[in-house]
């Protein structure tokens, strides 16, 4: 359901992001899009999954925005903390198992899923994210929004629900 709920919430979003337009009309812009995609996520792998932050904050423009339903952190610093608060939380963060990718103009939405290891509990934990990117002419993210189930992911780190 909650995977259903997440496609759901993708599509609608998408959907707001350019009125009648699904997909980029420029296939060398959502090529280059798709390309700065692939490499926040391979970055955020190796680079943050290693706590290399300065290499993962690369990514970020210096005036960059980052939110959540529970959080907005506005800058790169800001942002780098939110960033050294998660490693200081779990380990072994991933990103997994790509279901969707839109483009349209300079923007992306991905959804796959987030995994990781509770550093309290040792538990794995393991659920759907969406992520949705905005990138300026220098390929640097000015606005990235995340969804994820922070309620389901705190109880699988605490043994109350299993891992999908």
């Amino acid at each position: 359901m909650k995977t259903f709920s997440l496609t759901l919430l993708l599509l609608t979003l998408l959907a707001n992001l350019q009125p009648g337009h699904a997909q980029s009309t420029d296939p060398k812009s959502a090529e280059r899009i798709s390309k700065l995609a692939d490499e926040f996520l391979r970055s955020y792998n190796e680079d943050f999954g290693s706590y290399k932050l300065d290499a993962w904050m690369e990514h970020w423009s210096d005036d960059a925005v980052r939110e959540s339903s529970r959080e907005r952190r506005e800058g790169k610093k800001a942002i780098r903390r939110a960033y050294e608060d998660i490693l200081r939380g779990t380990s072994e963060n991933r990103l997994t198992h790509e279901k969707a990718r839109m483009i349209v103009g300079n923007r992306v939405a991905w959804q796959g899923d987030y995994a990781g290891r509770s550093r309290q509990s040792g538990r794995p934990v393991q659920v759907p994210i969406a992520i949705f990117l905005t990138f300026n002419d220098a390929g640097k993210i000015t606005h990235a929004q995340y969804y994820l189930d922070l309620d389901h992911l705190n109880d699988q780190r605490q043994g109350k629900a299993p891992i999908r």
